[in-house]
């Protein structure tokens, strides 16, 4: 090699050390192994919260969904009720249903709030997965 090829050799020899202590990135070794724990170590903690959020969320779309079925069963009822004559209304046999894990019970409550009216409330009964009872009432009020 001549004199200027040695040198512009050597130079960029010290630049490639140069840059590899400044910018570890770029070291050709790779990385150290607690390196790559702290990396992983970082990463974990960053994604568990977000895996508990969706734990979360998927326990709180099954409440929804369950909400949802007993509102749906207490208006089907409530409009079967409101459907029915007058008077047929008030001699309706009072039956409860269990309905796919619902029950579901009205009652009716006659010449309140005034005369010629009554009052029809529908209430649907739930347990939820983790035994917790819930229910939910609809009021209504018919005239003659």
């Amino acid at each position: 090699m001549t004199g200027i090829a040695a040198g512009f050799c050597q130079q960029q020899c010290i630049a490639a050390t140069w840059d590899c202590r400044v910018n570890p990135l770029r070291d050709p070794r790779g990385f150290t192994l607690v390196e790559i724990f702290v990396a992983l170590l970082i990463f974990f903690l960053g994604i568990v919260p977000f895996l508990n959020l969706q734990l979360f969320t998927v326990g709180s779309n099954s409440a929804a969904n369950q909400l949802t079925a007993a509102t749906n069963l207490a208006e089907s009822k409530m409009e079967e009720l409101l459907g029915m004559p007058y008077n047929d209304l008030l001699s309706a046999e009072i039956i409860p249903q269990a309905i796919d894990g619902f029950q579901v019970n009205w009652s009716r409550n006659q010449n309140t709030p005034i005369n010629d009216t009554t009052t029809i409330t529908v209430t649907v009964s739930w347990t939820d997965k983790d035994d917790i009872p819930h229910s939910i009432s609809f009021t209504c009020i018919k005239a003659k």
